[in-house]
């Protein structure tokens, strides 16, 4: 039986926008889950894709790229 995870509510945030959008840019994401500053975004966004829920498409460290929703994040928001 997997475990169950618990995502804090801004990793819960960005899943179910990248789960309507697909692939979404780091400032649209700003704008949409308005996080309380980017530290607490950068540490949101890491803590996703070493789940392997979030890809990021560029190199994560300077949030300037885009993030994918992956197969495994989709799954988790059906479990």
């Amino acid at each position: 039986m997997p475990r169950k995870i618990r995502l804090t509510p801004l990793q819960s945030n960005i899943i179910w926008l990248l789960e309507e959008a697909g692939e979404e840019n780091i400032d649209t994401l700003v704008a949409m889950v308005k996080p309380p500053d980017r530290e607490a975004l950068a540490r949101a966004v890491k803590g996703l894709v070493e789940l392997g829920y979030v890809a990021s498409l560029e190199e994560p460290r300077d949030l300037g790229g885009s993030l994918l929703l992956t197969t495994r994040g989709r799954r988790a928001l059906t479990t």
